[in-house]
């Protein structure tokens, strides 16, 4: 089953808070969360609250009496975390999944919903039981994938400490320090100190140790400052073309970004620009395609000295989007309307097929359960399970590719094309 598909994503926003629970004699893991109770609660609210009445026809009460026993005894939070998410798997639906504060999804999910005022006692809640009273981590800004080889990097958040020492999309992660690699222990006690990354770039080359400086990653502005750093403009020919990464979408604050960057910033001499929706967190208004709709009027005022003032926001020039298979949730609603509307080549693979309505659910211990509580049409059609199928397809191998971009580079050439004729 691919996790990926039925983890997450972000369309809206919905709010429960679930308050205090008073916790009787029951069993305690080794870090004293009360196993039993809290899977008892979080069975209850998949129970009341998912969106399908019918649990997509899964025997539900069958499932409490089939993975209670183990997470119960479950000997740490991580180990509990994981029978309570592949219980929730076999709903087989994204947007639905158990967070923990041992996994860096847990603080990028809560900082991409601190964006609104709507879970803001929670928040409040959630940080005061943190370090430092702030949603995010000590880490070095990357997303890993695990296959039959090994861990390996599937994703460097631009200007993050990896992408500054040289991490590659690719590389095999071994060990930080001699220990073996995890991405929140190896750097907790690191912040702003270099520390030894050892990885393996090539399948039949030697290891590698690269220095690197952890730093505190906060889940609100991790993903806006990436952006922002992705933005640069690549030489195609004779021609200049704009590069900008939207890690997440989810929040106007990403599309005022690209807007700046657009017009009157980095990428506003560009012939022609490429938007990247891979990997990362989901969102993106659909409103956000009217950046793009050539339709709008230019409006041109003549002053009596002479001057011409123009009022243009729109992006004219060509442009192309490049997805994956973790393209979600609204980054997908994006994606089909900017294929529908030949806006432009779309070039990747196949997005996530996460396309619900999700709400966050807080429990006791802050630790959260995100839960999909509303299906999602997109011009009449269910993209859950689904996804987007790219106009060109072409794959991005991830095991040592030594940062290699296919993907992008087929991006690049598309637009090359456009621009000089062909």
């Amino acid at each position: 089953m691919d996790e990926n598909r039925y983890r997450t994503g972000i369309t809206s926003v919905a709010v429960l808070f679930l308050g205090t629970v008073a916790w009787g004699p029951v069993a305690r893991g080794a870090d004293g969360v009360p196993r039993g109770e809290l899977f008892d609660r979080i069975h209850e609210i998949v129970a009341k609250d998912f969106f399908d009445p019918h649990m997509r026809g899964v025997d539900w009460p069958a499932m409490k009496e089939r993975f209670r026993p183990r997470a119960v005894n479950a000997a740490s939070r991580p180990a509990f975390a994981a029978i309570v998410n592949e219980m929730l798997m076999t709903l087989k639906t994204s947007h639905t999944w158990y967070y923990v504060p041992d996994d860096p999804a847990y603080y990028q999910l809560l900082g991409v919903f601190e964006w609104s005022d709507a879970y803001k006692n929670e928040m409040d809640a959630v940080r005061a039981s943190l370090p430092g009273n702030r949603i995010g981590f000590v880490g070095i800004g990357i997303d890993t994938c695990r296959t039959a080889q090994g861990l390996f990097v599937s994703a460097v958040f631009d200007g993050g400490p990896a992408d500054q020492a040289g991490v590659l999309v690719g590389d095999r992660l071994i060990a930080v320090a001699g220990q073996p690699f995890h991405p929140i222990e190896s750097f907790r006690a690191c912040d702003g100190q270099e520390v030894l990354l050892t990885v393996q770039r090539t399948e039949d080359g030697p290891s590698q140790d690269i220095t690197i400086v952890p730093r505190f990653l906060e889940g609100k502005t991790m993903f806006v400052d990436a952006m922002r750093d992705s933005a640069r403009m690549v030489a195609c020919g004779s021609f200049t073309i704009g590069y900008i990464h939207a890690w997440s979408y989810s929040g106007r604050q990403y599309q005022d970004l690209l807007e700046q960057n657009l017009f009157g910033g980095k990428l506003a001499a560009a012939d022609a620009l490429v938007l990247d929706l891979r990997d990362g967190w989901g969102g993106a208004s659909a409103a956000f395609l009217n950046l793009f709709n050539r339709q709008v009027p230019v409006l041109v005022t003549q002053m009596r000295d002479g001057r011409r003032i123009v009022l243009d926001q729109q992006w004219r020039k060509p442009v192309a989007l490049v997805i994956n298979e973790r393209s979600r949730s609204g980054k997908e609603a994006f994606a089909h309307g900017f294929k529908n509307l030949g806006i432009g080549p779309v070039v990747g693979c196949r997005t996530a097929g996460a396309v619900v309505s999700g709400s966050l659910r807080f429990l006791p211990d802050s630790t959260v359960l995100y839960l999909a509580v509303g299906d999602v049409e997109v011009d009449g059609a269910r993209l859950e399970g689904v996804g987007v199928e790219p106009t060109r397809v072409v794959e991005r191998p991830i095991p040592f590719s030594q940062g290699r971009d296919p993907q992008l580079e087929a991006a690049l050439g598309e637009l090359g094309d456009v621009l000089s004729g062909k």
